[in-house]
This record gives C-alpha cells, structure tokens and sequence, in this order.
C-alpha cells in the first residue's frame, strides 16, 4: 500500500512539472491563445478514446481535427487526430499507461511520414495532455464498460473447473432414475381399465401424485441446504491471489486462474488452473505443499482429481488436510452352490473429507437379487453424491421400490463419515446390527424399521456417533447374523468381536466372515464391511 501511494504521488508531481515546462513554453511562445485551444483539443481526444473505446476516440479526434483544420488551415491535423483517437481506445483495456504510449506513438507515427512541421509544434502540447491525462483520479477517466464485461466472464464460485456443473448434473440423472423408476408403474394400455380396474389405476394415480410432491419436498430441502452451504462460504482470493501465484512461479508453474474459499472461517478450499513451464511436470502434491505455506494450513489434493500437471493447462482442486483417515475392508460368501451374491456394498470417498459405506442385502439370493441390490447401492451413491441426506436417499429409494411391481423388499445400511469432525450419521431400514468397537468396548446399532419396498412411506432408523481415533465399524447382512449359535445372536456376534486382536479392517472381515461359516453351512448370503478410523 505504501508503494502504491508513492508511486501515484510521484506521477503527479512529474505531470505537474510538465505542465509548468508546457505553461512557460506558451508564455515565451506569446501564443498563448492557439496553444490552450490545440492542448485542449489534444486533451478530449485521449480521453474520449480511453473512456468510451476506439469508435468513439475516432469520431471526437475527426471534430477535434475539422476544428484544428480552421486555425491552422493544414488538412495534417485531421489525418493526425483521428488516428490517435482509434489508438487512445484500442489500447484502453491494457491500462492508462498503454493507452497513453499508443496514442503518442500514433501521433508521432503519422507526423513524420505526413507532417513533420506539424509534429515539431506540437510535441510540447501532446505530451502537456497526456501528462494532464494521467493525473486525472481514475474515478474520472476510468474506462466505461471493462469492468462490466470483466465481471461477466468471470466465473461463479467454484464452476471455471466445472465442480458446480458436475454436482447440478449428478442431481439431474438422479432425478430422471427416479422419474424412469416411477414411470414404470403406468399403465401401457387402457384394456385392465376396460376389464375393471379403474378404480385401482384412479388409486395409483393419486399415489403417485402424493409420491410427486414428496419428492419436490425433498428437492426444495435439498436447495435449501445448498443454498446455506454457499452463505457459510466466504470468498477470501484478493487476499491470498497474489501470494498464491508467486508461490506457484517458484516452482515453475503458470497459474492462470486461482479461488480460494473459506468455510466456516476454518477449512480452506483452493481451485486453480495451471500449466507447467519449460516442459516440466510438477506433482500436484507439490502443489499442495506450497499453497499450503502460503494459506498457512494443511492442503491435500481432492481424491477425485489429477496426480500431475505438464505444459497442458489442468485444474486443481486442493481440500485443507482432514483429521482423520478411514480405511476399509470386505469379506463375501453366497448361499449354498449360487454363483452370485445377493448382497452389494460401497465404499466411496466423498467432496469435503467425507467417506460413504453402504451395504445392501437383496432379498433372496443369486442374480436377480444382485441385480435389485446393486440398483439401490447405485441410485443411493448418486443421491449421497448430488448432496441429498442420507434419511431422505433411504426414503427416496423405498419411493422408487415401491412404484415397481417387479421389485422385492430388500434392507439398506448405511453410514457417512465426517473425517473432519468425526462424526458419523447411520442410516437403517430393516438392516442388521452394526456394531462399533472402541477399545474395549462394542457399542450395538440396530433397527426396527422395516425394508425397503414393503410400505409406500418409511422411517428408516437415524443415529448420531462421534467416531475416535482407532474406532472399527462392523456391518454385516442378515446372513452372517442368522449363522449365530443360540437366541442371543446380536450377543454372540458382540462377544466374539470383543475378543477379537486389534487387526486392520481387512482382517477383522475375514475374522467375523470365518467365525460364521464355523457355525454351518451357509444359508444366506454372506457381506461383512468393516471400516476403520485413524488420526493422521
């Protein structure tokens, strides 16, 4: 700021020792007269061009030479004038400087092939008007219409690397499975009508119709919550644009657009397009470490983006460090001699340092079974993924099961992990016992609510958990449960986890899914998942 304010006063005070230079010369010219009109004349050319674009530069400097033309009668003038009026304003958007080099370069250009005497002249009175140009306040002949084309091309929060456009798309196709899904319960043709069922289509209608406007309840809770997630956002890249990018050049990398945003006033998020110089490739781990010497805090690179950036310009998108990390592990068995499991999971790392688990046991066993299971883990990643809650993606797909006759009953268990906070939303609708082990303990989570498909409405089962460092969560499907010895199978599946040696998530599956096979053969399909939380 210091710099900025003695630069600008030391531009006044050389302009102000022009002007006294180009007033003692009209003094001992003893033409004063003339000499104010030419410099005037001068003036309004540069600051029409500058203000108002070559088209309007070129109209006042063709007035200003007619009149120019009446004093000295030499058609010169014109020619001259109309020149650095288009050059005033081609240059405008480059700045005051460049637009006043253009214009002197016009006017000593065109003097010295058609007017050379005109040039001699003059040259005290162009450079009086510029220097007279340039100490005006930039409030006064700052440029109309740049900084509103400025502000059109530049991009919403976030969307120059599409992240806003992916997340709008991912609401849309999840928005047409369900409209596909509900579509599927019309009738093709009017004849069971004819046959008598009126009166039923009349009440599938009006089902539907209720089932319509739940889901626009649904979306708007969803707006609604997106719609807050962006007044929690604080856009702070004017303070950190300039570090960022000189940070960016130390290690060879050209930046061409840089956001920083702020959430909360504690996690930073960073978005910027770069491209390597000196055909270089550069990480983006390095990436990362440097911004984060400049924000002052951990960055890391989102899970969904580029590893690398060569001379191809790519986009970037740095998430601040996370708390904790989660690791993952899957053990399956069919039932008897099918070749396909009924049961389907997920496990998917999601924008903002959250990781989805989900695991669906399809009713039955064999293909058609994995077939409606893994349709619901489908549709279930891409509601979590569009921002949905996972209570409203348990409800949305019951609606969609419910609206087709060719689907069976089928349970959800679910789980979404804040690696931030630690924090875990459950989600169960007719799943079986989740256990979580702390140390020495095993806390239980189960559901009385019933599975997907049986009611047109659902309640599924929420809880709240503040996971710690070294928490293991255990999902398990109904099959694994069912090989348990005794009445008390929740108690049995506990007691043998309790004594299980702490392990990574891969093993302890491995354990629980051998511990049930021990009891018999298996009856039902067979799914343990088992996710770890760890301290970085």
């Amino acid at each position: 700021m210091k710099k900025e304010r003695w630069t600008e006063w030391g531009r006044r005070l050389g302009g102000a020792l022009l002007i006294g230079v180009f007033v003692t010369e009209l003094l001992m010219s003893g033409n004063v007269g003339y000499s104010a009109v030419e410099t005037a004349l001068l003036f309004s050319v540069l600051f029409m061009g500058y203000k108002y674009g070559a088209g309007a530069g070129a109209v006042c400097g063709t007035g200003c030479g007619i009149i120019l033309t009446l004093f000295t009668k030499s058609m010169g003038s014109l020619g001259i004038f109309s020149m650095i009026g288009v050059m005033a304003g081609a240059f405008r958007s480059l700045g005051r400087i460049a637009s006043v080099l253009a214009y002197l370069a016009a006017a000593v250009g065109v003097a010295v092939i058609y007017a050379p005497a005109l040039l001699y002249d003059s040259a005290a009175k162009l450079v009086a008007a510029a220097a007279v140009f340039l100490i005006l306040p930039r409030s006064l002949c700052g440029p109309e219409g740049v900084e509103e084309r400025k502000k059109e091309v530049t991009p919403p929060r976030g969307d120059f690397d599409g992240s806003l456009g992916r997340r709008l798309k991912l609401m849309e196709d999840s928005l047409l499975e369900l409209s596909r899904a509900f579509y599927q319960g019309r009738p093709e043709t009017a004849e069971e009508e004819e046959d008598g069922d009126a009166i039923g289509w009349r009440t599938r209608y009006f089902e539907n119709r209720a089932v319509m406007g739940e889901q626009l309840t649904e979306v708007a809770e969803l707006l609604k919550g997106f719609r807050g997630e962006l007044d929690k956002t604080v856009d702070v890249t004017w303070k950190l644009e300039k570090q960022i990018t000189r940070k960016l050049r130390s290690i060879k990398l050209r930046a061409d657009k840089i956001a920083v945003w702020e959430e909360n006033r504690e996690k930073y998020q960073v978005v910027l397009r770069a491209s390597a110089r000196s055909g270089r490739s550069v990480t983006v781990k390095e990436v990362a470490d440097a911004v984060s010497q400049v924000v002052g805090k951990s960055l890391c690179p989102a899970a969904d983006g580029v590893n690398v950036i060569s001379s191809v310009p790519r986009v970037v998108r740095l998430e601040e460090e996370t708390v904790y990390r989660m690791l993952h592990g899957v053990a399956r068995c069919v039932k008897g001699e099918e070749n396909v499991s009924g049961d389907s999971f997920s496990y998917m790392e999601l924008p903002g340092g959250k990781v989805l688990l989900s695991l669906c046991d399809g009713m039955g066993s064999g293909q058609n079974a994995f077939y409606e299971s893994s349709r619901a883990i489908e549709l279930t990643e891409q509601l979590i993924q569009a921002g949905f809650q996972p209570g409203t993606v348990v409800r949305l797909v019951n609606q969609a099961l419910v609206m087709q006759d060719s689907f069976h009953p089928l349970t959800m268990d679910m789980a979404v992990a804040d690696l931030y906070s630690g924090l875990c939303d459950f989600t169960k609708s007719g799943a079986a016992v989740t256990l979580i082990r702390r140390g020495g303990e095993i806390e239980l989570l189960q559901s009385e609510s019933l599975p997907l498909g049986v009611l047109k409405e659902t309640q599924p089962a929420e809880s709240m958990y503040r996971l710690r460092d070294g928490d293991l969560i255990i999902m398990m499907t109904d099959g694994v449960l069912e090989a348990m010895p005794g009445l008390d199978k929740e108690g049995s599946m506990k007691a043998f986890c309790l004594d299980l040696p702490a392990a990574n998530p891969r093993e302890v599956a491995r354990r629980v899914l051998d511990y049930a096979l021990d009891q018999g053969e298996a009856r039902d399909d067979m799914t343990v998942l088992v996710a770890g939380m760890w301290k970085k």
